[in-house]
């Protein structure tokens, strides 16, 4: 199994009209709120695979609050983490340590847990959904009474069966003691959500391991489930002269990876929706799983919705 780089899944934070830019803003302005509403006197942070810390380092430097926080920032990619190193020493922040490691380990937060910011972003799309449960379930270890979990899913799924993502996240929150916040406009294919924890923490299980992530696949099968002339597509009903339109639709419905805001209308359309959230790994990672979704979602457009930026299949 092939790893995705993490670095470079960061791109998209570059152009402020990307589904990640959107995400962030919501995240950042979701952090800003918590520590708004945290009662006087320190306030502890932790972030779960916080990649290169955009969210937290970019909340924290304008906010008057800044200096009753004690944040950990856990990121296994060491390239992010120099990243968040840089960023916050320009911001001259201190007080946010950031950590090179696996942030499934509950050892990695014993002694700031029960924190008052708790950030899942960026993780439950590359989970399960018995994973999510599981780390929702830590939540209630992790996070203090009247401390506020923040976190982020796709509105979409590849699997054929299952709940929607989001409202199932918001209902395993919510049978576990905490209560919704804020959940952002449905219209959008990234979701960000807070919930505020409304229970006494369980003491944190020491030596857990609290999620795995979902492996991908490298390109390059055999040549037999390949399409002609396609190294690593696999065959997926489409014919070659289909095949790369169908990826061309995908780029252009949103070429940073995650479905633009100005894509509204259009998210509400289910394979629209596979499409957009497939774009990352069908056109940037070879991820041959999403490559299939893409490519029966296409086969399954009417005609109607077949033209999006000059590209017609």
């Amino acid at each position: 199994m092939a790893e995705r780089d993490w670095y470079d899944w960061h791109a998209p934070y570059s152009d402020p009209s990307s589904g990640l830019s959107l995400r962030l803003s919501w995240v950042q302005a979701r952090i800003r709120a918590a520590l708004d509403e945290a009662p006087p006197g320190p306030i502890r942070l932790i972030s779960m695979c916080a990649g290169q810390g955009h969210d937290v380092l970019g909340a924290l430097p304008d906010h008057p609050r800044r200096g009753d926080v004690t944040a950990r920032l856990v990121e296994l990619d060491p390239r992010n983490t120099e990243a968040a190193r840089r960023l916050a020493a320009r911001s001259g922040l201190g007080n946010v340590e950031i950590i090179t490691g696996d942030a499934a380990l509950t050892s990695q937060y014993a002694d700031l847990a029960p924190a008052d910011v708790v950030l899942a972003c960026g993780m439950f799309g590359n989970m399960t959904d018995a994973n999510v449960e599981r780390v929702i379930s830590y939540c209630t270890q992790l996070c203090a009474a009247g401390g506020t979990v923040i976190w982020t899913r796709a509105r979409s799924r590849f699997e054929p069966d299952g709940p929607a993502p989001v409202p199932q996240a918001c209902a395993w929150f919510e049978e576990r003691g905490f209560e919704r916040v804020w959940v952002s406009d449905p219209g959008y294919e990234p979701c960000c959500g807070a919930h505020r924890f409304t229970a006494a923490p369980a003491p944190l299980e020491p030596g857990a391991t609290m999620f795995t992530f979902r492996p991908f696949r490298a390109p390059g099968r055999g040549p037999a489930d390949v399409m002609p002339g396609h190294v690593g597509v696999p065959r997926c009903g489409l014919s070659a002269g289909r095949w790369a339109p169908a990826l061309a639709r995908v780029v252009a419905l949103d070429p940073g990876g995650e479905l633009a805001p100005g894509l509204g209308a259009e998210a509400q359309a289910p394979v629209v929706r596979v499409l957009a959230v497939a774009h990352e790994d069908a056109a940037r990672r070879g991820h041959l799983d999403a490559l299939a979704a893409a490519a029966a979602a296409v086969a399954r457009l009417p005609p109607a919705q077949g033209a999006v930026s000059g590209h017609r299949f």
